[in-house]
């Protein structure tokens, strides 16, 4: 599956949402070491409806990523753990819903990842908390 602008803002904004850090074994990736830490989606980028939804993604090693990719049952539980029961039957209903995406509107999903991220590295900087904006 192609890759464009907005996955690849999307995907720096998880992995240092969640510092670099595997959500799963808790190993962490050093600046200049973290090619092998992924944006691990829970459910398949090929739904667009939350392909670029924060809570449909966490920072996986390699390792975790192909255990949990290869072992569906295991990721499903993994999944509803880490997010909770109740965020875990939401974001089952957003996977249901039916969304298609213009180029003009990827370039904006793209922008505002892109934002969200360097929002989020100031309010570090700054020692302040951020919220996270969601695409809808």
């Amino acid at each position: 599956m192609k890759r464009d602008r907005a996955d690849t803002f999307f995907s720096n904004f998880i992995r240092s949402r969640d510092g670099w850090t595997c959500q799963k074994c808790k190993k962490y990736y050093p600046e200049g070491h973290r090619q092998g830490l992924h944006c691990s989606h829970f459910f398949s980028r090929r739904h667009q409806s939350t392909r670029y939804y924060s809570k449909n993604a966490c920072a996986h090693c390699f390792s975790c990523h192909q255990y949990l990719g290869g072992n569906p049952i295991e990721f499903a539980k993994w999944i509803e753990e880490y997010l909770g029961e109740e965020e875990y039957e939401k974001l089952i209903q957003r996977k249901n819903t039916i969304c298609k995406r213009t180029k003009k509107e990827k370039l904006m999903i793209a922008k505002h990842w892109k934002s969200q991220l360097e929002y989020m590295r100031r309010c570090r900087k700054e020692d302040k908390s951020f919220a996270v904006c969601e695409w809808d």
